[in-house]
């Protein structure tokens, strides 16, 4: 499970970490933006909190 980190704690390191971009419409961009500032996440972790949802829905390995 990808669990968030708390606001104000360190940066968890990008060793041992795969990149991955993709593209959004400018709304789209704006939206995510502001569900993160509303909840008071970072972009990262609202990211990976999708992704923990998506390999839910097709019953991946949580630790994918």
């Amino acid at each position: 499970m990808f669990a968030p980190r708390a606001p104000g704690a360190q940066s968890r390191s990008r060793k041992q970490r795969k990149g991955v971009t993709f593209y959004l419409e400018p709304e789209q961009k704006k939206v995510v933006d502001q569900i993160a500032a509303q909840h008071a996440i970072t972009l990262q972790d609202l990211v990976l909190e999708a992704f923990e949802l998506l390999f839910a829905k097709y019953a991946k390995a949580k630790d994918a």
